[in-house]
């Protein structure tokens, strides 16, 4: 087992079946000694991981003889509510969780944003969260950031809180199990790591040799690249929020308009190179130009909701990534001249 750490602050632990042997000993290991009790356990998972692995998973912790509670959400990228949010919290109040007591948030990033977001609410943030993430984005990019977020409505991301993870166990045998529509959304967020700072994250994206290794190198350059400029961090989210926003009942994998939206920004040499990577990840990038109109439309909606006068983007920009600061009608000229790339592809030759 191998301990790294995020941002100086979130212990990480990286290993085979660390999830299953260790997650008891640390809730343990961490619960005040003063109090006598054995600390509530919580177990948040949607049904298909925990179909998968919640006996095997619970085994550890009736041996201490502690019975966790299972809480089973529908947390996927369009799930994530505050519906689930205060579902979590009421099953919290009526088992009357406390300081002593413990969240495990099993599943990708919908069930940790989730359950984040119901432990910080719930009785001011008392309740201790153990994040458990089964998918390369959750363990890359969900339990990094400085925020969880869920839905509004049909607005993706519109609510969040300050995450509170106490530390995560990155277990090497859930990405086994991974279904491809799921892995997309993993790919995508170390394809921006990649490009703004480490290119050879990609090298063996698909099903990395190393995990430990791999992981290690994701939260290094995600680190540098926040102390250099967090900015560059949101490159593609403006586009991918425009293209999620219209492809949100058209059973779009997680993670593919972000993909898409990364290889409109890079410059054409590195697109040459990208396709070549998408197209052996079953990653997109392009779209039907029928869809051009409605996207950017649900852009231009986006940016004008932003209540400053300018907008900071991620650009491309002599040979290095630049964060541009911009009067809200240039940033829609380069978002759509960056749709009119992603739009010039097979569909329109075929069409």
């Amino acid at each position: 087992m191998d301990r790294l750490r995020v941002n100086n602050e979130l212990d990480v632990y990286c290993g085979k079946n660390i999830a299953f042997d260790f997650a008891c000993n640390y809730i343990l290991e961490h619960t005040d000694e003063a109090d006598v009790k054995a600390p509530k356990v919580a177990i948040v998972s949607d049904r298909a991981v925990a179909g998968y692995y919640y006996n095997l998973f619970e085994n550890q912790f009736i041996m201490h003889d502690i019975r966790p509670k299972l809480i089973t959400v529908n947390a996927c990228d369009t799930d994530k509510s505050l519906k689930t949010v205060l579902e979590i919290a009421g099953y919290l109040s009526e088992f009357d969780f406390g300081s002593n007591d413990w969240i495990i948030a099993l599943g990708g990033g919908g069930v940790i944003d989730c359950a984040s977001l119901a432990s910080s609410l719930f009785r001011s943030g008392c309740v201790n969260l153990l994040a458990v993430p089964t998918t390369i984005y959750a363990m890359t990019d969900c339990i990094t950031s400085d925020k969880a977020f869920v839905n509004l409505g049909m607005h993706k991301d519109e609510l969040s809180c300050p995450m509170k993870i106490k530390a995560a166990l990155c277990d090497t045998e859930f990405l086994k199990s991974v279904p491809a529509k799921y892995r997309a959304n993993g790919y995508a967020a170390v394809i921006r790591y990649s490009v703004l700072g480490d290119t050879g994250l990609i090298s063996n994206l698909g099903e990395p040799s190393d995990v430990r290794e791999f992981l290690e190198r994701v939260y290094k350059v995600r680190d540098d690249i926040r102390k250099y400029n967090p900015v560059l961090l949101t490159l593609g989210s403006e586009l991918a929020f425009a293209i999620d926003s219209y492809n949100r009942f058209n059973n779009l994998a997680e993670g593919a308009s972000l993909a898409l939206s990364i290889y409109s920004a890079l410059p054409e040499q590195g697109r040459t190179v990208m396709r070549r990577l998408y197209t052996s990840l079953g990653l997109p990038y392009e779209i039907d130009p029928k869809s051009s109109p409605m996207i950017k439309r649900n852009l231009e909606s986006y940016l004008d909701g932003i209540p400053e006068d300018t907008v900071k983007i991620a650009d491309y920009d002599s040979g290095k990534w630049v964060v541009r600061d911009l009067s809200k009608n240039d940033a829609k000229k380069i978002f759509f001249d960056r749709i009119e790339i992603i739009e010039s592809g097979d569909y329109k030759e075929n069409a």
